[in-house]
């Protein structure tokens, strides 16, 4: 849970970003721009890195490997490079 609690710590949300690439756990497409609003809760979060999206009037937990941060400040953009650097090489939680 290390990398949940770097994260959790990292994050400075609210951030809007661009959904990168799709994912079997989330509706979004390429392209979509969402505002993230969160990390979801660790229980959410046992095998993968999930936050809160806003989605069609509710709250949505996404893969943060799905998302590139667009308007955020610099800590947020590494600790998501972070996360999916070492996500890419194989590695979950």
């Amino acid at each position: 849970m290390a990398w949940y609690y770097y994260l959790e710590e990292q994050l400075t949300v609210p951030f809007e970003a661009e959904v990168c690439k799709r994912s079997p756990t989330s509706p979004l497409s390429p392209g979509d721009r969402v505002q993230v609003i969160a990390m979801a809760p660790e229980d959410v979060c046992e095998s993968e890195a999930f936050v809160w999206i806003r989605w069609n009037k509710r709250k949505l937990a996404v893969p943060l490997a799905q998302l590139v941060p667009l308007a955020s400040d610099e800590m947020t953009q590494q600790a998501i490079a972070d996360w999916q650097y070492w996500q890419d090489r194989g590695y979950q939680f």
